[in-house]
């Protein structure tokens, strides 16, 4: 079995035109026997709702005490096999939190949730929602379904994917957490590989991201470490700030690098 180090870099703004940072992430990194593991969330609290930084808060916190509480157990048990159904469990319990705590307050908040856990030689991805996770080597890889009715319309051949680029509807979400009592959670597997690096972002960072500031500022360095990460984290996010996204802005890059 390959052991990896694992190395990040993260940033999330409000962007050039909100008050509020409705997106919440998580940047955690543990260590073992089996090399490094982490987990990496990306919340974007729904601005068309009220309170949307208090659902995306509520998700990640809910998942920050999950890896400091019962991640352990888990791995001691070695369970890392169940860890999509595990975290699905999670994602449940957070979305009915997030339905009582509207009802309780006389709201409605939602919040999308991009979630990729690394453990030995193995990822594994949860999602719901609009926010996007990329795997980037030789080529770049979108491995997340958005949840938006516009990614609907394009999978079934009902709109060109250069038309929901600037759609109207782009941002109407058919699912995330704390909307509707039944959620389909996204899932998938994979195995981790020297020298790749996963993209987890909102749809403030894609929005007006290129594939050549990819390849500029991530795919050129590939000798990647902490700083190298968090410096290509700040120019994506200057970026597409540059020109013009109205959204708040969260990235995180993930590398993966062979002991």
């Amino acid at each position: 079995m390959n052991k990896f180090i694992l190395m990040a870099g993260a940033l999330s703004d409000k962007g050039n035109f909100k008050e509020t940072n409705e997106d919440n992430i998580l940047v955690k990194i543990g260590e073992d026997k089996n090399g490094d593991f982490g987990m990496f969330v990306v919340c974007d609290g729904l601005g068309g709702l009220s309170s949307g930084e208090v659902a995306s808060n509520m998700a990640v916190m809910r998942l920050k005490i999950w890896w400091e509480e019962d991640l352990k157990n888990l791995i001691k048990q070695k369970k890392e096999n169940q860890i999509i159904y595990i975290l699905s469990d999670v994602l449940r319990e957070i979305n009915q939190s997030i339905i009582q705590y509207g009802i309780n307050k006389g709201k409605r908040l939602g919040t999308t949730v991009s979630l990729i856990f690394m453990y030995k030689s193995m990822y594994y991805i949860l999602h719901i929602g609009d926010s996007r996770i990329y795997s980037i080597k030789n080529k770049t890889v979108q491995l997340t379904e958005d949840h938006s009715y516009v990614a609907y319309k394009v999978r079934n051949n009902m709109m060109t994917p250069e038309e929901a680029k600037v759609s109207p509807e782009k941002h109407v979400l058919l699912q995330c957490l704390g909307v509707k009592e039944e959620i389909d959670i996204f899932t998938t597997y994979g195995e981790l590989n020297n020298n790749q690096i996963f993209m987890i972002c909102s749809d403030g960072l894609y929005n007006e991201l290129k594939e050549e500031d990819i390849n500029k500022y991530i795919k050129s360095n590939m000798e990647f470490d902490n700083d190298a990460l968090q410096y290509s984290s700040g120019k994506l996010v200057n970026i597409v700030k540059s020109r013009g996204e109205s959204d708040n802005i969260s990235v995180i890059l993930v590398g993966i690098k062979k002991l």
